[in-house]
């Protein structure tokens, strides 16, 4: 018996009920052997799997691998020079964002936080391939000029920014990496919350 997982195995969380874990392990008791059919990466159903003690086969990537005893068996794939042309005809565009599904991880052609919701409920972030526009560099501060004057100077721009007016229905001005500090101190003060489709994976 092959069962859908969203809707079928499991409702608004990531884990089944006890009702339908129940009814899973009954089955297999009888020798029907049961696996999930999903658009979800393989990765993805390891702690559904793990939670049911489904024996399979799967059908994973919308149809696009089957998976016996953690082994693909049968698969149709992309090339990985079709994926680079699909995501850079993507990045071409404003308006597409794409997702890929290789054997381990996913691609994306951007890095849209309106994704999240659908990166929580695969379990992973995307693993690589996405152009979010970020450049970074490091410089050594004092081989151009003191470091106690700069850092004075940080300082002074700081309480400048701070002091500017906040716009209508904003909470404050922030600058640059505040957001990110705010949130470690509240997650070593209260920890992290850690969603179920990683428990999971842990016990």
């Amino acid at each position: 018996v092959v069962c859908d997982v969203d809707g079928t195995l499991v409702g608004p969380h990531d884990h089944a009920t006890t009702g339908v874990a129940t009814a899973v392990t009954a089955a297999q008791r009888a020798g029907v052997r049961v696996g999930i059919a999903t658009g979800r990466m393989a990765t993805a159903t390891a702690p559904l799997r793990t939670q049911l003690g489904t024996l399979g086969p799967d059908v994973v990537f919308n149809g696009g691998a089957v998976v016996a005893d953690r082994t693909t068996v049968a698969s149709w794939s992309l090339t990985p020079s079709q994926i680079d042309g699909l995501l850079d005809l993507a990045r071409a565009r404003d308006d597409v964002y794409l997702e890929v599904y290789p054997d381990t991880g996913f691609l994306v052609s951007s890095w849209d936080e309106r994704a999240r919701p659908h990166w929580e409920l695969l379990g992973v972030e995307p693993t690589g391939r996405h152009n979010d526009g970020c450049f970074m560099a490091v410089f050594k501060v004092d081989a151009f000029r003191p470091l106690a004057e700069f850092k004075k100077d940080v300082g002074d721009f700081i309480r400048y920014l701070k002091d500017t007016p906040p716009a209508e229905g904003s909470s404050g001005v922030l600058y640059p990496g505040e957001v990110e500090h705010m949130k470690e101190m509240d997650r070593r003060a209260n920890g992290i919350e850690v969603e179920d489709a990683t428990w999971y994976k842990l016990k």
